[in-house]
């Protein structure tokens, strides 16, 4: 409310809040803005007289106060935050009376009805998506308001009649104000009926009958708060979770006995052939620093040694030697790898409760996939393994290449040679002049850096990348761009085409720039004239062929950059913020006029309103009132020149 309509508040009597009907929406809510204010609901009330007073201009003695819509008692109070109020006395029902309003209107509205819309009983149980009963109408024959049952008071109580003839009650809670805690669901849950409640809190304000209608009959904000079905579908499940857990327990205790005796049972044998054969690769390989270490006892059945060798053998070595990348590595994989070396009950994957449970009784119990973690480790700490993504290992890189050099080494060089000679003769025979070479010559010459190509790829990967990149260069030149070193080979006739293509590839691209250019000067253009005219209307001509002091035009500005289009949008959208400063205080001044015309009009005759209008007044700064309300503070000023009370008419 503004400041001057509280002062004739303030002044006025509440005769028309007597006589006006009170209006209560239909849960029980009432409409204070006119007498509070933000934060509080009430800060004026009644005196005996009639007139209204503010909680924070209370006179001593104080009056008896009633508030002003529903006439009945009010005291002053203060808020936790501070603030003064009126609260209505204890025992009165407070303008309506909000939630027993609220219970008594759906009450009227379901007996009209008979019936109430069920929601679907859903399982309550963690993880289950089941529904136990379908969404339904529900008829019933009466209904009352907050009757009491033992210790509780249900908001509503619907009496039924079953399929059978039996007389039941099915309670109904609605949620307007306060939603229904876990005390009160649980006592309800005890008294036996079953119950819903309806959500109406969104239409607490609402002066929509129909809609709040709809919603409490069968609007979708509804929800169980007693069903037996999802009780006894609960206690149902939560028996067999407890059966299933017991069996669970009984198995894992069996299982634990197993390990246990297995592990006990374990006996050492001698490695095989294949076995000694798969440590002397290993050892071949260079890798004998990464087999044989100490790991915690456990059930293998050979020494440390030999199921090493086999890991490196199978999950390394193997893949390296089909030019492959290992996989990554996790210990309790590699066990189908180890079967053989397992007694039959510890050759799988342990589960570790499983572990623990054997520990409990058994200290000294190593599962194997603990064994190969503890070598993983192992080799973590010597630099050979590495783990990102625990339990994923990998293989150091330097470990892979040593192995990888050592399949490679024999057959690189030879593989490399054939494939750069048939390149190179590639290259020469699409060469638009017959020309001749003695390759092997070639070979042995010169040619890269003062280095001949046999050297280089004898040197290694190093090297072979730098001599691959210098032929790479020369066979994209076939169809690209041309290349000053030719390594010696007689390729100038390519690098002549490659240069007059590179020349025409140029000029292409000046041209298709050029029509870039142009086609982006008129989008930008295009795009500033559209947003121009959305937002100046019959102006954006003019406006566009106008510019900053001095420069180009806007639309010309928008035509030279993408720069230039954001100086000339960031100008309209200062032409669009002026001329809706000028519009709004064109409004102002209209509406302005028209309240110090209306106001003066309650005071003055025509005759001297038009004069009171158009004096100018040495308060106003030497301005008439209808020009210094331009403004509102120019507004205030020619309010207060007012007087307080109306010219008796006809003097």
């Amino acid at each position: 409310m503004h400041e001057t309509g509280k002062t004739a508040l303030h002044a006025k009597t509440s005769t028309a809040a007597e006589t006006a009907p009170l209006r209560i929406t239909p849960l029980g809510h009432v409409d204070h803005s006119d007498y509070g204010e933000k934060g509080v609901k009430l800060v004026y009330a009644e005196r005996p007289d009639r007139s209204l007073v503010r909680v924070d201009q209370l006179e001593e003695p104080r009056p008896p106060l009633i508030c002003p819509l529903c006439r009945t008692p009010v005291h002053g109070c203060t808020s936790k935050k501070g603030l003064r109020f009126f609260r209505h006395n204890a025992g009165g029902e407070g303008c309506g009376g909000p939630e027993t309003n609220a219970h008594l209107w759906a009450k009227a509205e379901l007996l009209k009805a008979r019936k109430v819309f069920l929601p679907a009983a859903i399982s309550a149980y963690p993880g289950v998506e089941l529904e136990l009963q379908a969404a339904r109408w529900f008829e019933f024959v009466d209904i009352e308001v907050e009757v009491r049952r033992g210790d509780l008071i249900p908001d509503l109580v619907a009496k039924a009649i079953s399929a059978d003839g039996e007389h039941f009650e099915f309670w109904i809670e609605v949620y307007v104000t306060h939603k229904c805690g876990a005390p009160k669901i649980a006592k309800i849950k005890a008294a036996g009926p079953e119950a819903i409640e309806i959500d109406l809190s969104h239409f607490r304000t609402s002066y929509d009958a129909a809609a709040i209608r709809e919603a409490l009959l069968e609007g979708p904000k509804r929800s169980w708060l007693h069903n037996r079905a999802i009780e006894a579908d609960f206690e149902e499940r939560t028996k067999r979770a407890e059966a299933d857990r017991a069996r669970q327990e009984a198995e894992a205790e069996r299982k634990t006995a197993a390990l246990i005796q297995a592990f006990r049972d374990a006996r050492a044998i001698a490695p095989s052939a294949t076995d000694k054969g798969v440590v002397a690769k290993i050892e071949e390989l260079g890798l004998s620093d990464v087999i044989g270490l100490a790991t915690p006892r456990s059930a293998f059945a050979v020494p440390e040694r030999v199921w090493q060798a086999m890991l490196w053998d199978k999950l390394v070595v193997t893949p390296l030697a089909a030019k492959k990348s290992p996989s990554p590595l996790k210990p309790a994989e590699t066990l189908s790898i180890l079967r053989r070396y397992l007694p039959p009950g510890l050759s799988g994957f342990i589960d570790r409760d499983q572990i623990n449970a054997v520990k409990a009784i058994e200290p000294g119990f190593v599962a194997p996939q603990d064994a190969v973690m503890s070598y993983f480790r192992a080799l973590e700490r010597k630099g050979d393994f590495w783990c990102l993504d625990f339990p994923k290992w990998h293989v150091s890189g330097p470990r892979q290449e040593m192995i990888r050099a050592h399949f490679e080494r024999k057959r690189q060089a030879i593989d490399q040679g054939k494939a750069l000679r048939r390149r190179i003769e590639a290259l020469l025979h699409q060469s638009p002049e017959k020309v001749r070479i003695n390759l092997d010559v070639w070979f042995e010459q010169p040619c890269l850096e003062g280095v001949s190509p046999s050297r280089l790829i004898g040197m290694g990967d190093p090297g072979w990348r730098r001599l691959d990149a210098a032929v790479q260069d020369l066979e994209r030149m076939v169809t690209g761009q041309p290349v000053d070193d030719l390594l010696g080979l007689p390729l100038g006739p390519i690098r002549a085409q490659a240069a007059l293509r590179k020349a025409q590839a140029d000029a292409e691209e000046a041209r298709r720039r050029a029509e870039r250019a142009a086609k982006e000067a008129d989008e930008r253009v295009a795009a500033l004239v559209v947003l121009a005219e959305h937002r100046l209307g019959a102006v954006a001509q003019t406006w566009l062929s106008s510019g900053p002091e001095g420069g180009p035009s806007f639309r010309e500005l928008a035509a030279q950059s993408s720069a230039g289009l954001t100086k000339a949008q960031n100008a309209l959208w200062v032409k669009v913020a002026q001329l809706a400063d000028e519009a709004e205080k064109a409004r102002r001044f209209s509406l302005n006029l028209a309240e110090i015309s209306r106001r003066a009009g309650h005071i003055y005759d025509d005759v001297k309103k038009a004069l009171f209008l158009n004096t100018t007044r040495r308060e106003l700064g030497g301005k008439a009132p209808k020009d210094a309300v331009a403004d509102d503070e120019g507004l205030r000023a020619s309010l207060a020149l007012l007087p307080r009370k109306p010219e008796r008419r006809g003097h």
